[in-house]
Order: structure tokens, then sequence, then C-alpha cells
């Protein structure tokens, strides 16, 4: 009798083991199924870390590309800072030469004047020679139309 009941004992001691190593087994594929569900959380964190160093790069890199396009902007600041230098001279050569015409057409003007005036007084000299050398002659006679010179 007693060996029965170690015997039962016995089988109740496999049944608790077989039923606690199911349970074991069901506890180690539920750890393994929270342990999945933690590792692909994780794995989630970590692809959502990626796209945000990726972003944050994809920054980095435009920020560079600025900087690079600064140096650029630089470079042709600083040519065009030469061609405006050089436009300068010659707007300063050009005014030069304006000012040169100017003065020439200023003497040019003040020499026909010059020589209007002497022109003038040749003109009125001869046309007084010319009145006072008529004074003693008749007017021609000249008719325009129905007025005549009188006669003198």
């Amino acid at each position: 009798a007693e060996l029965e009941a170690w015997k039962a004992e016995a089988k109740k001691a496999r049944e608790e083991a077989s039923r606690i190593k199911a349970e074991e087994r069901r506890l180690v594929k539920q750890g393994e199924e929270v342990v999945l569900e933690r590792v692909l959380r994780e794995l989630e964190e970590v692809k959502k870390e990626k796209e945000e160093v990726a972003y944050e790069l994809g920054l980095a890199v435009a920020e560079l590309n600025s900087v690079k396009d600064e140096s650029t902007l630089r470079r042709d600041v600083k040519e065009l800072t030469e061609v405006l230098t050089a436009k300068e001279l010659e707007l300063i050569t050009l005014r030069e030469e304006r000012d040169a015409l100017v003065q020439d057409v200023v003497a040019f003007k003040d020499e026909t004047i010059k020589q209007l005036r002497a022109a003038t007084a040749n003109f009125t000299a001869i046309k007084e020679n010319n009145d006072k050398q008529q004074t003693h002659a008749p007017p021609p006679a000249i008719s325009h139309g129905p007025y005549h010179w009188p006669a003198t």
C-alpha cells in the first residue's frame, strides 16, 4: 500500500512536473512573445531614431551646401565688386571726356560768337560806309508795286 501510495504520489509528481513543464513552455513562449514584442518596439524606436538622424543629416548637408553657396556668393560678390570698380573707373573716364567735350563746345561757341561779332562789326562798317556814299546818290529806281521812291 505504501508502494502504491508512492506510485500514486510519483504519478502526481510526474503529472505536476509535466504540468509545470507545459506551463513553463507556455510561459517561455509567452515570455518569448513579450521579448519579441519588446524587441519589435525597440526596433521601431531605432527606426524612428534612424529617420530622425537621416533628417538631421539632410539638414546638415543642406547647411553645408548653403555654406558652399555662401562661399560661392562671396566669390560672386568679389567679382561683381571688381566689375563695379571697373565700371566706376570707366564712368570717371567718360565724365572727364564729357567735361573736355563741354569745354571744347564752350570754346567753339565763344570763338563763333567772337567771329560773328567781328563779322557784324565789318558788316555794320561796310553798311555805314555805303549809307554815307548813298546819301548823296538818288535811290534806285526799282519799283516793287504801286509805291515808288519820290524823286529828289
